[in-house]
């Protein structure tokens, strides 16, 4: 189980990530495993409040498009992974999208 601190600072980059994931015009649902994926969402209350319901979750962006919603990637996110919070996303979608929301987010180069 995670302290508090680490619970801290994961929810600080969990916040980060999922208003920059918003601030690009994208849809977020959230996978914990436990229960039905969420529907797409532009909330940003909402999304926050489905999270760290477990202690791993999907992100899955969707953008939106003249026929629909279209999948562009995902975040893996593990909480409690790292007590800098720095390690909350295990994992992620390697495309140009996903690798510029985590360098915004993480202020560096994902490592491969």
């Amino acid at each position: 189980m995670a302290d508090m601190h680490t619970l801290t600072n994961d929810r600080f980059y969990a916040t980060k990530l999922v208003r920059n994931i918003l601030s690009r015009g994208l849809c977020i649902s959230v996978d914990n495993g436990a229960e039905e994926p969420s529907f797409p969402s532009r909330n940003e209350d909402t999304i926050l409040g489905l999270l760290n319901a477990t202690e791993m979750e999907t992100l899955r962006l969707y953008k939106h498009t003249p026929g629909g919603l279209q999948y562009v990637g995902f975040f893996f996110l593990v909480w409690g992974n790292c007590p800098s919070g720095e390690e909350l996303v295990s994992d992620h979608t390697d495309n140009r999208l996903c690798d510029n929301i985590w360098s915004d987010v993480f202020g560096r180069e994902p490592v491969a």
